[in-house]
C-alpha cells in the first residue's frame, strides 16, 4: 500500500537523520556512533559511558545547555533532527545531515517542536542522583561544582552530603527554576555541570576581549 510505503520511507529517513545527528555529537566526545539492534540513540550513548538527557523546552534551552544540542524540527508533517553546534549572539551553526550550516537562530521559529537531546560526560563515579547521607568523591565534586558556580572562595574538602550541602543544592535548583527539593538528581547534576563549564569558559577569556 502507498501509505505503508510512505510511512516506511519516513521512518527510515528519520533513523538516518538521527544517526547523523548522534554521530556528529558523539564525535565531539571522541566517540564513534555505530548503532545496532535496539542500541540506538540514548541507549547507545549511555552504553558508551555518557549520559543522555531528552526533554521539551523553549528558547531558554540555548542559554541553559552548552552546544552541541540535538533539536527536533517538524515541517510538512515530517519530523527530523538537526544539531545546534554553536551560538554567537543570534547567529547559529547547525549540522544538518552531516553538513555544517550557518543561519540566524530565529530560523528555527515555527519549525522546532521544543524537543531536544543533550549529551554530557559525568565525572567518573558520579551516580544518577545524590542525596543527604551520601559520601565520597561524587559528593566532593558536587560541593566543588557548587562553589565554582556561586563564585565562592575555595572551601575545605566536603565528602559528606549534609544539611549544609543540601541547602546549597536547593539554592542552585531554585536559581535554575528547578524543584527545590535539595536532592541532586540527574537534571540538577546536568545543569550544574553545564554551568561549571560556562563559568570556567568565561574565566578563560581575557577580560579585554569579552
Amino acid at each position: 500500500m502507498r501509505m505503508v510505503d510512505d510511512l516506511t520511507g519516513a521512518m527510515e529517513a528519520l533513523e538516518q537523520a538521527e544517526a547523523a545527528a548522534f554521530r556528529a555529537v558523539l564525535a565531539r566526545f571522541g566517540q564513534i556512533y555505530s548503532p545496532h539492534g535496539r542500541s540506538r540513540g540514548c541507549r547507545y550513548v549511555e552504553a558508551a559511558g555518557l549520559s543522555c538527557f531528552s526533554a521539551q523546552g523553549n528558547t531558554e534551552v540555548f542559554q541553559t545547555y552548552n552546544p552541541p544540542i540535538i533539536l527536533y524540527l517538524q515541517r510538512d508533517g515530517q519530523r527530523f533532527p538537526v544539531v545546534l553546534d554553536g551560538l554567537q549572539g543570534h547567529q547559529a551553526t547547525f549540522i544538518v545531515a552531516g553538513q555544517s550550516r550557518s543561519a540566524p537562530i530565529q530560523s528555527l521559529d515555527g519549525l522546532w517542536t521544543g524537543e531536544f537531546v543533550v549529551l554530557w560526560r559525568p565525572p567518573p563515579g558520579l551516580p544518577n542522583s545524590l542525596d543527604v547521607g551520601a559520601r565520597g568523591p561524587a559528593v566532593a565534586w558536587l560541593a566543588d561544582a557548587l562553589a565554582v558556580v556561586s563564585g565562592a572562595e575555595q572551601q575545605p574538602r566536603v565528602d559528606r552530603y549534609d544539611a549544609a550541602l543540601q541547602e546549597k543544592v536547593r539554592a542552585f535548583q531554585l536559581q535554575e527554576g528547578l524543584p527545590g527539593n535539595g536532592a541532586a538528581g540527574a537534571l540538577t547534576l546536568l545543569r550544574l555541570s553545564h554551568r561549571v563549564d560556562q563559568r570556567l569558559a568565561r574565566q578563560a577569556v581575557p577580560s579585554g576581549v569579552r
